[in-house]
């Protein structure tokens, strides 16, 4: 299958590349982009049959990317840090969703959905379903994203426009400048905000 790649940072198109060449050789990577209007132009002038699509990236997001190709025939496998975009990206008629860092058995199962097409594509509950309460999550440290599973995180500590977030088997707390609100959006745990020290 002729395959681009769409995703603002560098790693995670290595990481996807890498996982793709190991566990699903039938997977023809012929374009990988770091910029989404690159990717729209080479898109349009010649379509993949699978695009595997990064969904928050600055000037033209994955959703955007999407609306400017319209109508499209080919295949999209969403790849993101956040789960709050999986009903919108099941009206893109989304083979699936996964959320980073991606697992390798998701991904297997989802490009055998792009090969078969007996295997439905993932329905809007499915979506909602797998990605309500996420197993990890990407915390924006300076320039970096640092993936943390969701059960190390033990409590969080709010100091004005600062949350200082303190995980199993690590003495030093993760620093973020992130508002509550938005750290319990991305967690969507309703029982979170009950480990949150208010300072």
């Amino acid at each position: 299958m002729k395959t681009y790649l769409v995703d603002d940072e560098i790693y995670s198109t290595d990481v996807l590349r890498v996982l793709l060449e190991k566990y699903c050789p039938q997977v023809e990577i012929v374009a990988i982009f770091n910029h989404a209007e690159q990717a729209l132009k080479a898109i349009q002038a010649e379509p993949p049959q699978l695009l595997f699509l990064d969904i928050d990236m600055p000037r033209l997001d994955g959703f955007e990317l999407l609306n400017q190709c319209t109508p499209f025939d080919f295949k999209v496998i969403f790849t993101t840090a956040y789960n709050q975009y999986a009903l919108k990206a099941f009206r893109f008629n989304a083979l699936d969703y996964l959320l980073k860092p991606v697992d390798k058995n998701e991904l297997i199962t989802a490009v055998a959905k792009a090969q078969n097409p007996k295997i439905e594509q993932m329905t809007a509950v499915q979506m909602l379903t797998k990605n309500t309460c996420p197993e990890r999550i990407a915390l924006p440290i300076a320039n970096e994203l640092i993936f943390v599973e969701v059960s190390d995180i033990i409590h969080a500590i709010s100091e004005g426009s600062y949350i200082s977030i303190f995980l199993k088997n690590q003495a030093k707390p993760i620093i973020l400048t992130k508002s509550l609100r938005e750290l319990e959006e991305v967690l969507n745990n309703p029982h979170f905000s009950e480990s949150i020290i208010r300072i």
